[in-house]
């Protein structure tokens, strides 16, 4: 179709957080990767050999794979509303995708009980969402378009 590379990335990338949304419905099906104990309307019941030993009292927990899920389709929604816009320089939704996958992440991780390898205290998966917001925000800002430059309608860039 002609596309550059990067033109090529923008429209592929939106796909990315609507797979990691599917694939998440695993952790549904296998009782794994779920938060700490919750008694939400909507927390997820976990059998008894599937609990943690800590929380083995517990019956109900957040369901972290479905916040991650929802918090990905919500993802690509603004991607692909953002790249139509043509707010961002071709190549550069890639950038604001790795900065709000991270923001996703930091959330999740926030209410994940299962043992994770600690780095000065922290969950490693806390720094990784925390560096994706950074280095993913960092690119997806040198990218934008200042208002007044910016194409009217998507086939004027």
């Amino acid at each position: 179709r002609g596309l550059t590379m990067a033109a090529a990335m923008d429209v592929m990338v939106p796909t990315i957080p609507l797979a990691q949304a599917i694939g998440r419905w695993g952790n549904w099906f296998n009782q794994e990767v779920f938060g700490r104990p919750s008694d939400l309307p909507w927390a997820l019941e976990i059998d008894a050999m599937h609990r943690p030993a800590e929380y083995a009292a517990s019956s109900t927990f957040h369901p972290t794979f479905l916040y991650e899920g929802l918090w990905n389709v919500a993802l690509a929604m603004v991607l692909v509303r953002v790249e139509r816009r043509g707010a961002l320089r071709p190549g550069y939704v890639t950038g604001l995708w790795v900065c709000g996958y991270g923001l996703g992440r930091l959330w999740v991780e926030m209410l994940r009980s299962d043992v994770a390898s600690l780095v000065v205290g922290v969950r490693i998966n806390v720094w990784m969402a925390l560096a994706a917001i950074l280095i993913g925000g960092l690119v997806a800002w040198r990218g934008r378009i200042p208002a007044d430059r910016a194409p009217m309608e998507v086939g004027d860039r």
